[in-house]
């Protein structure tokens, strides 16, 4: 088992390859704002919108599967299924809704987490 020293350093960096890909979609969300949907996308504004998916399934990925598994770890909690992951999380208040988180991962994942 990794040491705490070694955990908070990973955090550390899970949190800050969250930051970045946080801004690039960001970034990603501005571009797809402008896009006027009121008529047929070209290729072009149809991979700008392919980048947005990309990248919050990015963002989601980073923060379920490194950030919150990483603070599961540290705190010795186990957690190995959305769900239970989810619920923890809430319950320790660092996130506001169980449910949200998992309809993310959902999302994410195109379908139900069974």
């Amino acid at each position: 088992m990794p040491n705490d020293k070694l955990l908070k350093e990973l955090l550390l960096q899970n949190i800050e390859k969250l930051q970045v890909a946080l801004v690039s979609f960001e970034l990603s969300l501005e571009k797809c704002k402008r896009l006027d949907l009121n008529k047929p996308l070209s290729f072009e504004e149809s991979e700008t919108f392919d980048s947005l998916s990309s990248k919050f399934g990015r963002i989601s990925d980073i923060y379920i599967q490194k950030v919150l598994r990483t603070i599961f770890e540290l705190i010795r909690e186990d957690a190995r299924h959305i769900v239970d992951m989810a619920n923890k999380a809430e319950k320790l208040e660092l996130i506001e809704n169980a449910d949200f988180l998992i309809s993310v991962r959902d999302l994410r994942i195109g379908g139900t987490v069974k």
